[in-house]
């Protein structure tokens, strides 16, 4: 499915017609009340937004559910250089699902969201049509993955961990 980053709008360009990066936002981040820094992520030429929480002057734990970057979770310390995460020190444990709504399934998205509550799972929204999934361990992740493959099955939606 090519999912692509339309929900963002127009790319920006400069005055000389040099294309900049997107700034691939969350607003409103899981873990909001325990965030004090917000750091950059590149996801190809664009840049995610990542609310966390500074520990050091290098380290920071990740308090939003990541929509793009791959590998990185909820909870996971970072360690990051002139504010860009470059590599994760310590996993969380958690996991990470993204979903695509069909038309169908955007006139679902009460059931769907309550149904993965009910699960376990933590939601955050990034557009209308996309949403990132916390799973705080395995045992939840399995579970919300067998509800989310079922939903996938009635063409609900399209979804993907959050690792390569």
């Amino acid at each position: 499915m090519d999912v692509g980053l339309e929900h963002i709008g127009e790319e920006a360009m400069s005055e000389d017609g040099d294309e900049k990066p997107r700034y691939l936002t969350h607003q409103d981040p899981i873990w909001r009340d325990k965030a004090n820094y917000i750091l950059m992520a590149h996801v190809e030429d664009d840049l995610e937004q990542l609310w966390t929480q500074e520990i050091s002057e290098s380290t920071f734990m990740i308090c939003c559910i990541p929509f793009f970057i791959y590998d990185v979770a909820l909870g996971d310390i970072v360690e990051a250089v002139n504010n860009r995460v470059t590599r994760v020190i310590e996993r969380s444990g958690r996991y990470v699902f993204r979903v695509w709504l069909s038309p169908e399934g955007e006139l679902e998205i009460v059931k769907i969201v309550q149904k993965l509550y009910e699960h376990g799972a933590l939601v955050e929204r990034s557009s209308r049509r996309m949403f990132a999934i916390d799973a705080s361990n395995e045992a939840v992740a399995t579970e919300i993955r067998q509800v989310l493959e079922k939903m996938q099955a009635e063409g609900l939606f399209e979804y993907e961990t959050g690792w390569l």
